[in-house]
């Protein structure tokens, strides 16, 4: 069985952030995921309980050094 590991996963320009339900099952394959390194969800139209469950998903994420969302991007200090 092969495995395949994503550390970069760039997403933006999806409108992804609008299907709550699909965004809040995706936050939670973001908080278990132990690889990921860059998440890019520039431009998604990330709703505020999006941004919540996302918020929820990187605090359980020990992995992901950067983040684009909106026209900004966020880096770990490590």
């Amino acid at each position: 069985m092969m495995c395949i590991l994503f550390f970069s996963l760039c997403l933006e320009w999806n409108a992804f952030g609008m299907l709550d339900n699909s965004f809040a099952m995706f936050c939670d394959g973001v908080g278990a995921n132990d690889a990921l390194q860059v998440l890019d969800l520039r431009n998604n139209q990330i709703s505020h309980d999006g941004a919540v469950e996302l918020a929820a998903a990187l605090k359980r994420n020990r992995t992901i050094r950067a983040l684009g969302n909106a026209d900004k991007e966020y880096h770990s200090k490590k």
